[in-house]
This record gives C-alpha cells, sequence and structure tokens, in this order.
C-alpha cells in the first residue's frame, strides 16, 4: 500500500498530473510541468518569509521532492530552497527571487577563488550542474585554497555548456572566466565543509529516489495484477508473488533511508546518516529497477510506457552526490578507525542523541 501522504504532497501531485500529457516523452509536457511546478512557487518551499519564500517547513519540501521523484517529472525541485538558500544562509548572503542552480562539488571540478573583498575573482567549471541552462543564478562552495567561500552569480555572466543526464534532465557545465565577484557575491564560510553539503544533496536524492521506488512499485503491482500468462495473471505465480514480496520490502527500506535523509536536511543528522541513507537508496534503486523491467518484459522500455522514464531516473539519481562506492569507502575508512566497540553504538544511536 502506498504510504499515507500529505497535504503538501498531494497539492504537488496535483499540479504534476494536470500539467503532464499523456505523450511521457512530448518535450512540450516537460515545459508546460515546469512552468506549473515554478508557477505555483514549489521550488521556494522551505525559503522562509522573511527571505521571500513560501514559509514552509523542511519536511514539506522533502514531500515536494517525493511527488516529484514518484512522477518522474522534469523539474527543478530541492535545489533551490534545500540546497541553494541553505548555502546563501549559511554566508548570509542575499536570497534572490529566482531559480538557483547550484554546484554539487564533483571531483572533476576547478572552481577558484582568487583574492579577497572587492578584488575576489572566480574562475573555472562547475561539472553536471543541475538545471543550470534552465536557471537564473548560480550557487556554490568554493575554495581559495585555503577556506571556503559561498558565491552566488547571475548565470548570464559565466558560460553553460548544455549537457544530459542519464534520464534526459539537464545537468550542465557551467565556466567562470575571471569572473569579478561583488560584496554581496561571495562571503567566506570559515566553518563550513563541503562534505557536509554533499551530505544534504545526497539526502535530496535519496528522497527522489524513495518518490521513483514507490510509484514503480504501484506500477509492478498493477501491471502483476491484470497481465495474464498461461491463463493465469502473474501474480498467480508463485515466483512473481516472491518477487512482488522483495519490491514491497525494498520500498520499506528506503522508506527508512529517506527518513535518516529527512534528519540530516533538518540539520539533526550529520553526513554519516546521509551517507549510510545514500547507500542504502542506491542499492535499492539498482534491486527496484532491474526486478521491475524482469516481471514487465519488452513493455518495460517501451516509449509509451511509464517505467522506462522512473528507472533512468533512479540509475542518474544513484549516482549523484557520491554513489555506494564513494559514501561507502569515506564511510567506513571512518568507522574502522573508531575500532570494533564503536560500531554497534554507532549503528543502534538515534541522530536525537547528538541533540
Amino acid at each position: 500500500m502506498t504510504p499515507l501522504r500529505s497535504a503538501t504532497a498531494l497539492a504537488v501531485a496535483e499540479v504534476l498530473t494536470r500539467s503532464a500529457d499523456s505523450t511521457l516523452h512530448d518535450q512540450g509536457a516537460i515545459s508546460r510541468q515546469w512552468r506549473s511546478f515554478v508557477g505555483a512557487g514549489w521550488p521556494w518551499a522551505a525559503v522562509s518569509e522573511m527571505r521571500g519564500g513560501g514559509g514552509g517547513s523542511v519536511d514539506d519540501a522533502a514531500d515536494i521532492l517525493r511527488e516529484v521523484g514518484r512522477a518522474g517529472a522534469a523539474v527543478p525541485a530541492g535545489e533551490t530552497d534545500l540546497l541553494g538558500e541553505w548555502l546563501l544562509r549559511q554566508a548570509d548572503l542575499p536570497s534572490p527571487a529566482e531559480l538557483l542552480a547550484v554546484a554539487p562539488g564533483t571531483s572533476l571540478d576547478d572552481l577558484r577563488i582568487q583574492g579577497h573583498g572587492d578584488a575576489a575573482i572566480l574562475t573555472g567549471t562547475a561539472h553536471r550542474v543541475p538545471w543550470a541552462s534552465a536557471s537564473e543564478r548560480f550557487v556554490a562552495l568554493v575554495t581559495d585554497g585555503t577556506i571556503n567561500h559561498v558565491v552566488s552569480v547571475a548565470l548570464g555572466r559565466l558560460t553553460i555548456v548544455a549537457q544530459k543526464s542519464l534520464a534526459g534532465e539537464a545537468r550542465d557545465s557551467v565556466t567562470a572566466t575571471g569572473i569579478r565577484l561583488a560584496h554581496d557575491e561571495v562571503r567566506a564560510v570559515p566553518s563550513m565543509e563541503a562534505l557536509d553539503f554533499r551530505a544534504r544533496g545526497a539526502a535530496s536524492r535519496v528522497l527522489l529516489i524513495q518518490g521513483a521506488v514507490d510509484a514503480i512499485v504501484d506500477l509492478v503491482d498493477s501491471y502483476c495484477t491484470t497481465r495474464t500468462q498461461f491463463g493465469r495473471r502473474l501474480r498467480d505465480f508463485q515466483v512473481v508473488v516472491h518477487q512482488l514480496a522483495l519490491l514491497r520490502e525494498h520500498r520499506a527500506m528506503v522508506g527508512a533511508a529517506a527518513g535518516l535523509a529527512v534528519d540530516v536536511l533538518n540539520d539533526i543528522g550529520s553526513w554519516e546518516e546521509a551517507a549510510a541513507a545514500k547507500i542504502a537508496a542506491g542499492e535499492i534503486a539498482t534491486y527496484v529497477a532491474k526486478t521491475a523491467h524482469q516481471l514487465h518484459g519488452a513493455i518495460g522500455v517501451s516509449e509509451e510506457y511509464a517505467l522506462h522514464r522512473l528507472t533512468q531516473r533512479l540509475w542518474a539519481w544513484r549516482d549523484e552526490y557520491g554513489g555506494e562506492h564513494e559514501w561507502g569507502t569515506r564511510l567506513g575508512t571512518v568507522l574502522v578507525a573508531r575500532g570494533a566497540e564503536a560500531l554497534w553504538p554507532w549503528m543502534t544511536r538515534s541522530p536525537m542523541d547528538e541533540l
């Protein structure tokens, strides 16, 4: 059974459904969804009213991410409020009433700040930036070689090379060539670690994955209920029943991972919770996509059917802000260094224990 959805979730689902088209890959349909989603103010849901947003909570924004994942919608969810605005707020920089494209901080990025104050110069390239070609302002966490800075620059001053993710979503390269930054475009944040920001990005992808997994399990269940083979419904075969049970089990597990992700976004969980959640969500995404296509057969990859649109997003989101290998290596290194005695207390603690 699909988990109970909040009023926010239902409102977002209605907007995405109403603006969608029966031809799921029609670019006009994607454009209508984008305009409807942005027009409703959902990208600013968790920005405080004092900073020009909707005044909603992180939980509201999490519900929005789940619904976007459930719909497989190509819309800018989470980037402006949960990631970009969070960076601006930490740096005490203005919150513009614009869509924010946020650099995810990949290992290939070479963005750098040179100089200080009014003489600060931004150079280098950020890779795989979500929705940069359709956004208005670029926000990134950048180092000057010693400490981190948050930069906020109009995208019109930067060079954008349009690129796509596996799911066909914009993941662009953004290049700054000696851009002089004004006082309200850059601010030092000595206490901020890039790892903490990457953890927030990973948490946002866990919630998108949860929504897509939820939709896929419902889709598979419906298909196996209506599709017949050898005079019997697919769900009447024992092997199919077993696979359906495992899919529901994985849906419950990704729900638990999403709970950790929400704690991280609410600033009551550390990067370690984000790492554990992203590792679990990535493994679940792989299993759910594989099993769903096995049970659907060839129809699962047909252009007219929704499954491939959802599974392609699972594969793309699984790798964004770090995949299982990256987070597993980082988390495993830390846990091994703490010793065997610390492992069980770490596994059984609650994020609230740290408050």
